[in-house]
This record gives C-alpha cells, structure tokens and sequence, in this order.
C-alpha cells in the first residue's frame, strides 16, 4: 500500500528513501526495536540535515513517531506524517475489554509492559504530527473524537492486494484441499458449513471440494 503511494510521490519527481527494522544493528533488534528504532530514526534525519539534505516529509509508523516528533528541529523540521495501521491507543482498549469479558486472556507482564513503553510513544506521536494515515473509519472517528484532530489532518487510506493476485485467481483450484485457513471466519466455524456463509456462487469460484459443505473438510479459523 505505500509502496505504491511513494510510487505516485516519485513519479512526481521527488526521491522517496527508505528507513527499516531491517537496517537496524543486530544488538538493536528484538524486544529493543521498541525502544532503539525511534532513535535510531531520528538520528538518520539529523545526519541528513546536517549533510544539508534534510527530509521534507517524512512517514512513520505510529508507535515509532515520538522521538522525532520531539526532536524535529534538529531533523531539519520535516513534515511528520503518522502511518497507523491500527490505532494503538483505540487498540488496546479494545483489547482490555475483550479481556475482561474472558475473550482473549492477557497477561500480567502486558498489562504493565504495553502501557509504559509503547503507548506513550504512540500518543506523543500522534499529537505532534501533521497528518496521519489510518485505515479505517473507527480509527478516524477515534482520532477526531480522541485527539481532536479536523477533517484534513486525518486521511483513511483503503488497502488492497495488487493486481497480480487477481490475475492469479483463476488458477487456483482447491479440489484437493481437506483443511482450509479462512482468516476471520468465525460465522463459519459457528455454523460449519461454509455453503451457507458463501453461497453456491462462492463456492464455484473458489473452486472449493463438495465435500467442503457437509462437513468433511477441517475449517481453521
């Protein structure tokens, strides 16, 4: 998806450079990328201002925004945009309650870990940015509603697959299947029976075994 949004950006003319986890030092990863990447992010900014090439615009994903965010002048004060790819404060109130319900079980150490060291990053972020992506309406109505934020300075992006899965689609045939992921299926698993959740019309392009409506096939949700 911003792959082929910076793609629009180069196309314009301007140069898009790119700054990963994947370019993190080996003694910087894992439980440190928390931690280390927002830095680590900040400092190459700085470095590029001071080479006198400093970064307009600069796209971040939210839980690594912060340490930019206060540190922008020395960055040559780019444009910060915040990428939310699910608003983490919305997130984990949602998580909190699925929890107390008996949904989803968490534990002890999260409880204490994700509040002190992630949503505070995400939150400081989010207010001193420009402008911030998100991909859906709850998280836009949230972010208006939450932080304030005006119609402009929040825009939803709407995610989808490149055009070459759609190519692919006619060649897939899943005759031989007998355990199918059908990722958030859960009226699927309640029901067992996929005919009716997808209809014969579903079923024919899917190119799915018969044997898929009566219950001989394993459904992983």
């Amino acid at each position: 998806m911003l792959l082929s949004l910076h793609d629009r950006v180069e196309a314009d003319g301007h140069t898009v450079e790119y700054f990963t986890a994947e370019q993190l030092p080996t003694r910087f990863g894992g439980r440190l990328a928390r931690f280390t990447f927002p830095w680590l992010l900040w400092r190459h900014t700085v470095a590029a201002a001071k080479a006198g090439r400093p970064y307009d615009v600069v796209n971040v994903h939210e839980p690594s925004g912060a340490i930019l965010a206060l540190g922008k002048r020395a960055a040559g004060n780019p444009f910060l945009v915040i990428t939310s790819h699910g608003v983490e404060d919305r997130g984990w109130a949602v998580t909190r309650e699925d929890a107390s319900l008996g949904r989803t079980p968490l534990s002890l150490k999260t409880r204490i870990w994700h509040p002190l060291t992630l949503l505070p990053q995400a939150r400081f972020g989010l207010r001193r940015a420009e402008h911030v992506f998100c991909l859906n309406q709850e998280d836009r109505m949230f972010l208006r509603r939450k932080y304030r934020f005006s119609d402009d300075r929040v825009t939803r992006l709407f995610p989808a697959a490149d055009t070459a899965y759609l190519e692919a689609f006619p060649r897939r045939n899943y005759t031989p299947a007998d355990r199918l992921l059908l990722s958030g299926a859960q009226r699927m698993l309640r029901t067992g029976n996929l005919q009716t959740c997808l209809g014969e019309a579903g079923l024919h392009q899917m190119r799915l075994p018969s044997r898929a409506t009566d219950g001989q096939v394993e459904l992983l949700v």
